[in-house]
């Protein structure tokens, strides 16, 4: 999970089921919370994770997000929820190493949100 204060800076994006980009309107003293691909899968997809990406504005933003994510020797096991297909319990630290790939194309230049 990812808890983000906002201002009026504006900027930040969320992606659509259908792939579209969309503005988040900013709210002064607002908080945004998006969900990991973590909880989606815990939850066999009744939490849906949230792609999200920020522009950057004609003026100088810093954004200093807080990630609440488990200790890397927990287990991830199944949650017992209606309709769930189970899986094999393993170390949130397997998520973790599976993801770098992701967290390394992110800190490149490249065109991940919507144009304006």
């Amino acid at each position: 999970m990812t808890l983000l204060a906002q201002d009026s800076s504006g900027g930040l994006q969320a992606k659509m089921r259908n792939g579209a980009w969309t503005d988040v309107s900013p709210h002064d003293g607002g908080l945004v919370i998006n969900f990991g691909k973590l909880l989606e899968y815990w939850t066999a997809g009744q939490v849906r994770a949230t792609e999200q990406c920020v522009l950057s504005p004609s003026k100088e933003r810093f954004s200093i997000p807080f990630f609440y994510a488990p200790r890397l020797d927990a287990e991830i096991a199944p949650l017992p929820l209606p309709g769930d297909k189970p899986f094999e319990p393993f170390p949130y630290a397997d998520h973790v190493w599976a993801s770098l790939p992701k967290f390394r194309r992110l800190f490149r230049p490249s065109p991940v949100c919507g144009a304006r």
